[in-house]
């Protein structure tokens, strides 16, 4: 019944949902193109935002940064979404529920990665000897750190492109979010020497580290991708732990379904390609033990995402172990 009352409200608010959606996502796209952000980062934002606010997964640092972003239109953001708050608060169907390991679909992966990511986070901290310094690479819009891990006598290190972090920073700081616990790095990681920046804003090689790595690998070659697994291992101290997600080979080339194909045309456009990818088809689990084994990691653990899905997995979320 309440997914019958859920369906009804959004079918009826359709033309509503579809003219705001469509004119948000262009205000996204314009104010992203034009003040050189990541057009792709804010999809991870949305998701985390709509737990927010079903009440899944509370996020005060994402509900504020989200209200302060250029390139979310408040206006258009409600017009777009707001049915589908409003089906969800009348009928109580959570819209994006989190998904048995296995079920995911493309609507829900980024409520499964988000939980995964979550859960990986909060065993580190939890661990003994304690992990000593958190990293966050390409941290986009990512707010953990001011939600997780705040008072706990950590290192905490967001990296990610100047002009994001400015607008970030600008953002959090209009909210009252507290930043001075986190050395932001300016970075860019196609020119390979991020953990050189890294070290000089205090980062301390060989302690004990956790790398969260979430939404990136699949805009990298793989040669980048090789070669930031080996810098990570290379500067991190026994008992460090990553955690980290991709897609496979079929995803990031569009070839199961002519919408998906549009899609990876749409972000070729935007100038925020596919590149990096795992054939699921081919064992993935061998292929990503290869993969982690020749950078100096051991894969811990590996959940494939869509596996009961007719055409199998299109991606996978992993905690890999500094391999000695």
């Amino acid at each position: 019944m309440r997914l019958f009352t859920f369906l009804v409200i959004e079918v009826l608010l359709l033309p509503v949902s579809l003219i705001g959606c469509s004119l948000a996502v262009l205000w996204a796209i314009a104010i992203s193109q034009q003040k050189q952000l990541s057009f792709t980062a804010l999809s991870p934002l949305a998701g985390r935002w709509l737990l927010h606010q079903q009440g899944i997964r509370l996020d005060a640092a994402t509900d504020s940064l989200v209200k302060h972003l250029p390139s979310v239109n408040g206006a258009l953001s409600l017009m777009g979404l707001g049915p589908t708050l409003l089906a969800t608060g009348i009928s109580d169907y959570k819209l994006l529920s989190v998904p048995a390991p296995g079920s995911e679909t493309l609507l829900t992966a980024i409520t499964a990665r988000t939980v995964f990511f979550d859960r990986a986070l909060a065993q580190s901290l939890a661990e003994q000897p304690a992990v000593e310094q958190i990293v966050v690479l390409g941290a986009g819009f990512d707010t953990r750190l001011f939600t997780q891990c705040l008072d706990q006598n950590l290192a905490l290190f967001e990296v990610d492109q100047l002009e994001i972090q400015q607008v970030k920073q600008q953002a959090l700081q209009k909210s009252g979010v507290d930043l001075s616990e986190i050395h932001f790095v300016t970075v860019n990681f196609n020119q390979g020497d991020w953990e050189e920046k890294l070290i000089a804003a205090g980062f301390v090689r060989g302690r004990k580290t956790f790398f969260l790595w979430e939404g990136v690998t699949y805009y990298l070659t793989e040669a980048v991708v090789q070669r930031t697994l080996q810098k990570m291992a290379d500067i991190c101290g026994e008992g460090s732990s990553l955690a980290f997600d991709f897609f496979s080979w079929r995803l990031i080339t569009g070839s199961d379904a002519w919408w998906l194909y549009l899609g990876v045309s749409l972000l070729d456009w935007l100038g925020e390609p596919f590149q990096f990818g795992i054939d699921t088809d081919k064992g993935a689990e061998s292929q990503l033990s290869r993969v982690l084994l020749s950078a100096g990691f051991q894969l811990s653990e590996l959940q494939l995402m869509g596996t009961a899905q007719p055409t199998g997995p299109f991606g996978g979320l992993v905690i890999a172990r500094r391999h000695l």
